[in-house]
């Protein structure tokens, strides 16, 4: 992380770094801004044992750094949205027809990633898949062959309604609304 996302610093301001433990075992570097106030946010250095550093990107957890990385995405992906791909932040889910369509569809969206300097880590990464874990819901081809259940109720506190499918005797969610 030290070698390209960071520099030494001499600023006169620091925020404490935790080290938070990810579910592979690795750690996951977060700097906590939460005592920096709103309109010093660009004023990002941090210590460690091994000095005071500052960022020369911008890090998550600043105002804004989301919406622009998700501006970036729909910008690097621009024509492929809703036709073969969908993004949110740096999730993507790349879609096809069958398998030859969906391996060409693979290749666009990685060419545009490459041609825009951004990496993939392929550990995080899944191909070929019926059915992935999207932002805690499960996606998945949709089975129009299947009979649809809809599930609604109404009351004085709202409404809700679930649509699903029976998947080998498991009632699978497709979209829920509250």
């Amino acid at each position: 992380m030290f070698d390209r996302n960071v520099s030494p610093s001499q600023s006169p301001w620091s925020s404490p770094v935790i080290l938070v433990k990810k579910k592979d075992g690795s750690l996951h570097f977060c700097v906590d801004y939460r005592k920096v106030a709103e309109d010093n946010r660009e004023k990002t250095a941090f210590s460690t044992r091994n000095g005071l550093f500052q960022f020369d990107v911008m890090p998550f957890g600043l105002c804004n750094a989301l919406a622009r990385f998700q501006r970036l995405m729909d910008m690097v992906l621009a024509g492929l949205l809703w036709d073969i791909c969908l993004v949110y932040i740096d999730d993507v889910i790349i879609m096809g027809r069958d398998c030859n369509s969906h391996l060409t569809n693979i290749a666009n969206v990685l060419h545009r990633l490459w041609d825009a300097s951004l990496k993939v880590k392929p550990s995080k990464c899944n191909f070929l898949k019926k059915e992935v874990l999207f932002s805690g819901h499960v996606i998945s081809d949709k089975d129009f062959s299947q009979e649809f259940i809809l599930d609604k109720d109404a009351s004085n506190e709202g409404i809700r309604a679930v649509l699903s499918q029976c998947k080998e005797g498991k009632e699978h969610v497709i979209v829920y609304a509250s």
